[in-house]
């Protein structure tokens, strides 16, 4: 099948409108914003449709720039699917337990009290930034979806299927169609980004921290032998095919993981201490992210016995060289 599938553009999210078994489907709800349901309306007119026409949204992850309008679809009677593994995100995107866990988090890997209490003064607000130095303020809506996908064909949709692929949020999904071959990759794979997963915890039990980004280069290892090549992302566009997109992503992956390992070679250090020798000047704004991405190179260059932390006196782990199997990350 020739062509793309009509987009539209909310705040900073693609969504797509696409047919499949005479059905008309959205991949993404779209964040929600003032104004946004309005222009999602509109947008859709413009497609000669409502949003009454649509039989299915399709999440391809919780985070709020792609679920936040979740809730308002399903108030308006289209149901939502999502991936399994992100029913516990939708359902309370702020867990009580979460703020305390992730500021344990942060002081164990060495980010000074001063910079935690900023970032965590912060928790809860969601912001983007737009042309003119504006800043889009976004909503979170917690939603139980209607449908909860596992890998397959997605239930009363011929010719779309859920692939999982875990490492971006627990549950995240690209929706394949073969007889197009299209897919949809939300922000598991897009171009020019590297969409590092953020600090993620499982729900259950003791909140254990999980290793998102090993899991994110298996599946995008994983990804990499899809037949569909036209791939479909959430923010940018396309230049390339999905396997050339996929290999930039693990190349950059692994020339960061090398670069933090260069840095032990000097000295025994925290996260928070590798984050700031490699990014002084954008530390401070960017930390969530930054610290975010070095723990996964840690816990990549961890898995494959490159270095090993160590718990000093201060309560803070600091990562050494260790014995393994250099040069190798078995993600």
């Amino acid at each position: 099948m020739r062509g793309a599938p009509p987009r539209i553009d909310l705040g900073p999210t693609h969504l797509y409108v696409v047919e499949a078994g005479g059905q008309r489907l959205v991949v993404d709800a779209g964040p929600d914003y003032d104004g946004a349901w309005q222009q999602l309306e509109a947008a859709l007119q413009t497609c000669g449709l409502t949003p009454g026409d649509i039989a299915l949204v399709l999440l391809t992850h919780a985070h709020l720039d792609h679920s936040g309008l979740a809730a308002r679809w399903q108030r308006a009677g289209v149901p939502v699917a999502a991936g399994r593994g992100d029913a516990p995100l939708l359902c309370d995107p702020h867990p009580a337990w979460f703020r305390d866990r992730l500021d344990a988090t942060l002081r164990e890997h060495g980010m000074p009290d001063d910079r935690r209490g900023r970032l965590l003064r912060g928790f809860g607000r969601y912001a983007f930034d737009q042309e003119g130095g504006r800043k889009l303020e976004l909503r979170v809506s917690p939603v139980v979806p209607a449908v909860l996908l596992d890998e397959g064909p997605v239930p009363g949709i011929p010719g779309v299927e859920a692939y999982v692929v875990p490492g971006h949020t627990p549950g995240s999904l690209v929706f394949r169609m073969p007889g197009s071959g299209w897919c949809f990759t939300g922000d598991h794979v897009l171009e020019g980004v590297n969409p590092t997963p953020g600090i993620q915890f499982d729900p259950g039990g003791v909140h254990e921290r999980l290793r998102s980004l090993p899991r994110y280069v298996r599946s995008l290892a994983r990804t990499r032998g899809l037949p569909e090549q036209r791939f479909f992302p959430a923010h940018g566009d396309a230049t390339r095919p999905l396997g050339g997109a996929v290999d930039r992503l693990l190349q950059q992956i692994e020339r960061r993981a090398g670069r933090v390992r260069r840095r032990l070679r000097e000295r025994a250090m925290s996260a928070w201490e590798i984050t700031y020798a490699l990014y002084p000047h954008s530390a401070g704004r960017h930390a969530w992210l930054l610290v975010a991405e070095t723990l996964g190179l840690l816990d990549l260059l961890e898995e494959a016995g490159s270095v090993a932390p160590v718990k000093d006196a201060d309560g803070v782990l600091r990562y050494r060289v260790g014995i393994g199997r250099t040069g190798q990350h078995n993600a």
